[in-house]
């Protein structure tokens, strides 16, 4: 009975022994596990936010579409109004030298009046004898 009694004992230490082993695994699994669902609830995460931010990208790219199509509005606006503002520029500085041809050509026949009107008092002074001294007395 003491090869039997020894042998029970011996087996039931190697089952106590192997029982251990597997409390350790199991312990070890565990950590593994509860690291793995650590790591799937961060990836959840990232991903969400990921989604998130995927989804702010598009609606600035669509704010962005958006306000393009404004400016390119505005740009055209401002190159017509530019346009115009030439035309109405040529079209004034048109008119200031039609007035400046005016005033030369009123110029010349001013100067052109101021001789004869000289002339004819020249005449004048010259039939007449007169001098001059005593005219502009």
């Amino acid at each position: 009975m003491s090869d039997d009694a020894n042998s029970w004992r011996d087996h039931s230490r190697f089952v106590l022994s192997a029982l251990e082993r597997l409390d350790k695994q199991l312990d070890a699994l565990r950590i593994e596990l509860s690291r793995a669902s650590v790591d799937i609830s961060r990836h959840e995460s990232f991903a969400t936010t990921i989604g998130e931010l995927d989804k702010r990208i598009r609606e600035i790219q669509k704010d962005i579409a958006d306000h393009e199509s404004d400016v390119k509005e505005a740009v055209k606006s401002l190159e017509q109004d530019d346009q115009t503002q030439a035309t109405k520029t040529d079209e004034k500085l048109s008119a200031i030298d039609k007035k400046l041809d005016e005033l030369f050509q009123y110029m010349h026949k001013s100067k052109t009046v101021a001789w004869i009107i000289a002339s004819i008092v020249g005449a004048i002074v010259g039939m007449f004898g007169l001098d001059l001294k005593d005219i502009l007395k």
